[in-house]
């Protein structure tokens, strides 16, 4: 009778030892603080360029320029649905652009085939987006500032089918027609 008593006892106390053990790291797993983030913070692939009211999500920018200048694209034609400039917008303006513009080397194209630090889901900035970046420039680091330096957005202008720019050396948003090649760089959210 004692060895019963014995075992249930052994049994008991090394249930409760188990209980304890499961209560101490589910307290510290929900006492981990997530990291506060800040503007120019290396995070997720790139550089935080700007973050939304709560401080959680935003918008990062890809370490550099794609390497040559690059077109539009689809010059001639007026892609549906990429006329948007809210922040917001980049990511459908990229995707819209990649589905009409098939097979052509984009700026759009660039983005979304861009691949760094495992992230796979970088976009053409809208308009809007472009602005935060240009605002946040030295956030960012590495972006051209030279007297014509103009950056593409996904952003197109209907309807006589040119796409906006912002140009990093002068602070101008102009209209230009999607055969010229201009810079780009490829953002994400999160």
């Amino acid at each position: 009778m004692l060895e019963i008593f014995l075992i249930i006892l052994y049994l008991t106390m090394n249930k409760v030892l188990q209980l304890i053990f499961i209560f101490i790291s589910i307290s510290l797993v929900s006492c981990e603080k997530e990291p506060v983030l800040e503007l120019g913070m290396e995070y997720q692939g790139g550089r935080i360029f700007y973050l939304d009211k709560t401080g959680k999500h935003g918008l990062i920018a890809a370490p550099k320029d794609i390497s040559v200048l690059v077109r539009w694209g689809c010059a001639n034609r007026v892609i549906p649905g990429t006329n948007f400039t809210f922040v917001g917008a980049g990511l459908r303006n990229t995707e819209r652009i990649v589905e009409f513009c098939d097979n052509e080397a984009t700026a759009a194209s660039f983005c979304a085939n861009l691949k760094v630090n495992g992230y796979e889901d970088w976009f053409l900035p809208s308009k809007d987006e472009l602005l935060l970046m240009y605002e946040n420039r030295d956030f960012i680091g590495n972006m051209r500032n030279g007297v014509w330096e103009p950056y593409w957005s996904s952003s197109q202008f209907e309807p006589q089918g040119l796409a906006i720019v912002h140009n990093f050396g002068t602070g101008q948003t102009t209209y230009e027609s999607k055969t010229l090649g201009y810079w780009v760089r490829a953002i994400r959210s999160f």
